[in-house]
């Protein structure tokens, strides 16, 4: 992922099989300004599209807030695109905001 996204310093990101026709995707993708990107994903490659997906943004160990459904995420496509994207906006100066994550922190916990 590095050669492919430069400000991505490192990833742990796995495929694992759950069993046919699901397969897990999960593991953390850390990001040179420093914030972190919690990936959980069940992929049905029977049908050919996400059964379920969690994603939380981390600085640190202080959550900044997960994604629910919202502009661009899809159980149709891929979301690490979209995700990558808000997070490299995120720790820009002047970038996007906590705030526009789906539910901010503090919402109900997770």
């Amino acid at each position: 992922m590095p050669k492919t996204y430069p400000d991505i310093a490192s990833s742990t990101l796995r495929l694992r099989n759950a069993g046919a026709p699901t397969a897990i995707v999960d593991g953390e993708v850390h990001f040179s300004n420093g914030l972190k990107l919690r990936v959980i994903e069940a992929l049905d490659f029977k049908v050919g599209r996400l059964q379920g997906y969690a994603y939380s943004v981390w600085r640190g160990d202080q959550k900044l807030g997960w994604f629910d459904p919202a502009p661009g995420l899809s159980f149709e496509a891929p979301n690490l695109p979209v995700l990558i994207a808000h997070c490299r906006k995120l720790g820009q100066p002047n970038g996007a905001t906590a705030a526009s994550l789906s539910v901010p922190t503090g919402a109900n916990g997770s």
